[in-house]
């Protein structure tokens, strides 16, 4: 054998792996492809959950998939994030508005337990002050 065969085979070998590697993404259905749940850290009826429900249609409209609204208010708003790391999965269907109380939660108490940026998967920023 030459080392130009070998090369051949190893390149033909890796083709092949990458390519059957990325089928499963081929056979996977549209994203979302059930309801999607919305958590809202704050209560019912204020300014933000008018705003995150205004989202909430156009979110329908946009992918034909229901929105699940949940109010979680308490705990500095961050009732959501801990939902999110403790019972939620991590598949994309439970999503949370996430503000400022979630970023701080680390730096203002002695045994955090969440990492603001590292735990959490940011989808868009909807507001900034």
């Amino acid at each position: 054998m030459t080392t130009g065969s070998i090369g051949r085979r190893a390149a033909l070998g890796t083709a092949f792996a990458a390519m059957t590697l990325a089928c499963p993404a081929i056979g996977q259905g549209r994203f979302p492809n059930r309801p999607v749940r919305f958590l809202i850290p704050w209560a019912p009826g204020g300014t933000l959950d008018g705003f995150m429900r205004l989202q909430a249609e156009l979110f329908q409209q946009n992918t034909g998939q229901t929105l699940i609204i949940e109010n979680r208010p308490g705990a500095r708003g961050t009732l959501a994030a801990q939902f999110l790391l403790n019972q939620a999965r991590p598949d994309g269907y439970t999503i949370a508005h996430h503000h400022l109380s979630v970023i701080r939660h680390p730096f203002l108490t002695r045994r955090p337990t969440w990492h603001p940026v590292n735990d959490f998967t940011y989808i868009m920023q909807q507001t900034g002050f």
